[in-house]
């Protein structure tokens, strides 16, 4: 289950576009080919901005300082020996006091390596 908060007057159960609810910010990504192995899913958090780094590392270049993201080395076939990076999941609240009342916002962030995913947001 997932909401935010819209005042964009939409009916019930009507639909925008960049919502924080973790079905919309969750995405799938398919590799396929000898550098990847076969059948593997990865339950670690990873996002599109994972692909490039990736993908200079299995054609060999540097990976330069100012591209961020990592290699998705858990998806390689051949993980050349990279020590496996903890995941640390943190919530994070803000709250104001509105006219209509208390508002907090939570958001829910996963760090791999030096890389934040941001896993979902709500409002209580």
């Amino acid at each position: 289950m997932g909401g935010c908060y819209d005042d964009s007057r939409l009916p019930l159960g009507g639909g925008t576009h960049g919502g924080l609810s973790q079905h919309e910010l969750h995405n799938v990504c398919f590799a396929y080919g000898p550098a990847f192995q076969a059948g593997y899913e990865s339950l670690r958090p990873s996002g599109t901005v994972d692909i490039m780094p990736t993908l200079l590392h299995l054609l060999g270049y540097d990976i330069p300082p100012r591209v961020e993201g990592r290699v998705l080395f858990e998806a390689l076939s051949h993980p050349a020996a990279a020590p496996e990076l903890p995941a640390e999941t943190q919530t994070y609240s803000a709250e104001a006091l509105t006219p209509v009342g208390l508002y907090r916002q939570q958001l829910t962030v996963t760090r791999v390596g030096t890389t934040t995913y941001l896993e979902r947001g709500w409002v209580e």
